[in-house]
């Protein structure tokens, strides 16, 4: 290990990495490789050195020990108040067991969580007393976990005569375990140490003792095979235990005659091991059993059973648990059992595929043809007559008679069981008591009604077919009539398949086709805006300069007149964000160049605003970079610009609500110009004159309905920030002398500006805070891997596109305002108000989309 080490430091080394702080089990290690041989006369002192953290685990180096460290504060923030979903996994995230030394107790709290999953509570909400009992008294144990240890090295392994491994494997209702040990004989001594486990709680889906008992036989041998891969030393023997005898029949008996489920993992079990290393182990000696039950509160120290193994290992392998029973008579005993289940099951289920794998009707009759047609081409000799019958179906609808047989023996077996031995159905509970089933000549179970006298009918009508409720089939034909129909008119379905089928809970299961039907989804998505958010801090940017904070769109084209020709003019619109006065300015075309001169105009006009937001416009991002590229190149000149800190905003693509403050002024222009523009033959000084004309008409307007200080007093006005009075119109007064005014108006002017902002303050800055709409956030918001429609007011419905959503913005208040959206078109970004989610993962839906 020393030469490992100096190779690993030299090669450092050589590429300028000094490797300083070794820790070892050894001094004399240490010293060689910090080159301080002076420190072997001076016992290094370990306790001081403290516990070292070696791949997620803590390594005492003094003993040479694995231990676990689980800070008091977590575990007395775990038991402070109720516990809820969440901490309980926080919990039980603390606790980083690779090699599963502590499995026996790690499993106990899995299968608490599991069992806090069966009860539905949320993340945050508090448990059920039960689960809580159960978590606490879990819970109380962590502490002991800091005072064990255990040994790092494998003991005698290095100088074993013979190297045994030793797999125990168990399972019980609640979990599956697997635990695998090292014997070393060494002279006259027996050292037994534990190498790694696996523990899984059991799945939710009900799975029988045996079967469960076999997966924890393949587990054993999964982990077995892994740890003997790693292993530098050779291992002489291998022996599995298990105290099931069913696993060790199902091993010694053909593959052949198993279902599925238990022919692949017996097949698995003789490929990677031989008959004769499965052994059996009473449960009292099995020492995977502490960790798949829990019938008694653990000690966990050293002295554990499951930390040093059973007390056979350490004698004699005659003196090992042995099985006095005869395997042929119990292996007839399970094929018998397994005879039973297969005529349990549809006889017609071998030639029928899997209605699970299906998303259509004819997709599934299609295959259903395809298998016949193989059975055509196969049987060469006689066959029985039944099955004669049914290879000789050719038509896709035909396959139907097949299906519904299948569907029917598997549903209503033994009900069909009775009908086939000429008696009726006893049992009072079954669904198809009061329904007075037969079988007709095709054995297929259908009503026997009262309406048999009249003419006319397809027997259909008079003696319907009965289907199965939760059955896929049914399921597959009802979303064929769903989808026949046009996605619409439930009544109509519900009708038509009366005339045929008899279903159970039919208007039910026509709603639940409709409401997992993805065109469905669609066509009924709508986007769920969420809460209206806060205004922005430039719409409340007071006692600012006019038009600090600018918005800037553009509106038209209008026609006018040069000359003999016509040509087009748009409209600028510049608004203040804070006092909402209104710049306007005539554009002759929509290039950047174009609105680069406007905003230089304006600039000289109002002065340079520290942040201009606006839309998408290919103009506005054009005028962005150009004034960037202007402001660097202009400062490595040491040059002072017009342009310092102007910085250019721009709203999501399709959110023309975000740019509300200018859109309403653009609606206002627009309803001005209409009613003082002449209708025909306008030009553009004219044009001018009436641009001009609205921007006074709307810097006049007033700010709130009605003044605060008096009845006679004038409201607030955009204009009382850029001239100081609304109106604009000078009053003459004679009285006063030039100079006298003058003075007056220098003595007051200082005192104009703050009475506007306090009345802004306290008139205008009210009427902000109501929100007009979208008063909640919606119940379900939008997050990344989401399907959503993207809503395009220009584009036909049935013709929007879909994407997934790869990232979100989220405002202030932690609201989804905008996504990121990946479409077959590319990457796009929008507002979550045109986003419409869709809820594509229940049933099979999924796999349609």
């Amino acid at each position: 290990m020393t030469k490992l080490a100096q190779a690993v430091k030299l090669i450092h080394a050589d590429g300028g990495f000094d490797m300083r702080h070794w820790t070892s089990n050894s001094q004399a290690v240490v010293c060689a490789l910090e080159n301080r041989y002076d420190m072997l006369d001076k016992p290094i002192c370990y306790p001081d050195v403290g516990a070292e953290k070696v791949l997620g685990m803590w390594w005492q180096p003094g003993e040479d020990c694995l231990t676990f460290m689980v800070k008091p504060d977590t575990i007395a923030k775990a038991l402070h108040g109720r516990p809820t979903k969440r901490r309980v996994l926080s919990m039980i995230m603390t606790i980083f067991d690779p090699l599963g030394i502590v499995g026996f107790f790690n499993i106990r709290a899995k299968i608490i969580l599991q069992n806090i999953w069966r009860s539905g509570v949320g993340w945050d909400e508090p448990l059920k007393e039960e689960d809580e009992a159960d978590w606490r008294r879990w819970l109380d144990l962590v502490p002991t976990l800091n005072n064990l240890r255990i040994a790092r090295c494998l003991k005698g392994v290095s100088a074993a005569r013979c190297l045994e491994m030793h797999t125990f494997v168990d399972a019980s209702v609640n979990a599956y375990a697997a635990v695998v040990y090292i014997r070393a004989e060494v002279d006259d001594q027996v050292h037994c140490s534990l190498v790694a486990s696996k523990t899984r709680v059991a799945p939710l889906k009900p799975i029988s003792i045996p079967r469960m008992e076999l997966m924890a036989a393949v587990l054993g041998l999964r982990l077995a095979r892994c740890i003997e891969s790693e292993m530098s030393v050779h291992v002489d023997k291998k022996v599995f235990w298990t105290d099931s005898r069913d696993v060790l029949f199902w091993i010694r008996s053909d593959v052949r005659k198993f279902h599925q489920f238990v022919a692949l993992r017996i097949g698995e079990i003789l490929e990677g091991s031989d008959v004769s290393n499965w052994r059996w182990v009473p449960s009292a000696q099995n020492v995977a059993d502490d960790g798949t039950k829990w019938t008694r509160t653990p000690v966990i120290n050293e002295a554990n059973r499951w930390f040093r193994g059973p007390e056979f290992l350490y004698s004699d392998d005659s003196q090992w648990p042995q099985m006095n029973i005869d395997v042929s008579q119990h292996s007839n005993t399970i094929l018998q059992h397994v005879e039973e289940q297969l005529e349990a099951m549809s006889p017609l289920s071998c030639i029928s595929p899997d209605p699970e794998r299906f998303s259509k009707l004819e997709r599934l009759r299609a295959a259903q043809l395809r298998v016949l047609d193989f059975l055509r081409s196969i049987f060469k000799k006689s066959m029985g007559s039944e099955l004669k019958k049914l290879l000789l179906l050719e038509r896709p609808i035909e396959m139907d008679i097949i299906l519904i047989r299948v569907c029917q023996e598997t549903e209503y077996f033994s009900e069909m069981k009775c009908l086939r031995t000429g008696s009726s159905i006893m049992d009072r509970k079954s669904k198809l008591f009061k329904c007075s089933p037969y079988l007709d000549e095709l054995s297929i179970l259908r009503v026997k009604g009262r309406i048999d006298l009249i003419e006319g009918v397809e027997v259909n009508l008079k003696r319907p077919i009965i289907l199965p409720r939760r059955h896929r089939f049914t399921f597959l034909l009802v979303e064929s009539y769903h989808r026949r129909y046009h996605h619409l008119y439930d009544e109509i379905m519900v009708n038509e398949l009366r005339q045929k089928f008899l279903i159970f809970g039919l208007r039910a299961l026509v709603r639940e086709v409709s409401q997992t039907c993805p065109a469905c989804r669609m066509r009924r998505a709508r986007p769920r805006p969420p809460e209206m958010g806060s205004l922005p801090r430039e719409r409340l940017a007071h006692h600012m300069a006019p038009f600090t904070y600018t918005g800037v769109d553009y509106f038209g084209p209008i026609d006018i007149i040069v000359g003999r020709r016509h040509e087009k003019r748009w409209g600028v619109l510049f608004t203040c964000l804070t006092i909402r006065a209104v710049h306007l300015d005539i554009a002759t075309s929509l290039s950047t160049d174009s609105f680069l001169c406007i905003l230089k105009a304006f600039i000289a006009r109002r002065g340079c605003p520290r942040r201009m937001m606006s839309d998408n416009g290919t103009n506005f991002r054009g005028a962005s970079r150009v004034l960037k590229d202007e402001v660097e190149r202009i400062s490595t000149r040491d040059v002072e610009t017009k342009y310092p800190e102007m910085e250019f905003m721009f709203i999501p693509p399709g959110s023309p609500h975000m740019g509300g403050a200018w859109e309403r002024l653009v609606r206002s222009t627009k309803s001005i110009l209409t009613e003082i523009l002449p209708p025909g033959g306008l030009r553009e000084e004219v044009l001018r004159a009436a641009l001009a004309d609205v921007e006074g008409i709307l810097n006049s307007r007033p700010l709130t309905y009605v003044p605060l200080e008096s009845a006679d007093s004038e409201a607030l006005t955009p204009n009382h920030f850029l001239l100081g009075h609304s109106s604009g119109i000078r009053e003459r007064d004679s009285k006063i002398h030039n100079g006298d005014k003058l003075a007056k108006g220098f003595r007051i002017s200082s005192q104009l500006a703050d009475q506007f902002w306090k009345r802004w303050i306290r008139e205008y800055l009210p009427t902000l805070t109501r929100r007009t709409k979208w008063f909640q956030p919606p119940p379900d918001s939008i997050a990344v891997n989401d399907i959503v429609v993207i809503a395009d007011e220009n584009g036909k419905r049935n013709s929007w596109p879909k994407g997934v959503v790869v990232d979100v913005h989220r405002s202030r208040d932690g609201q989804v305002r905008s996504a990121v959206v990946r479409t077959p078109e590319g990457i796009v970004t929008r507002p979550a108000v045109k986003l419409a989610k869709l809820d594509l993962k229940i049933g099979n839906t999924q796999r349609e989309c």
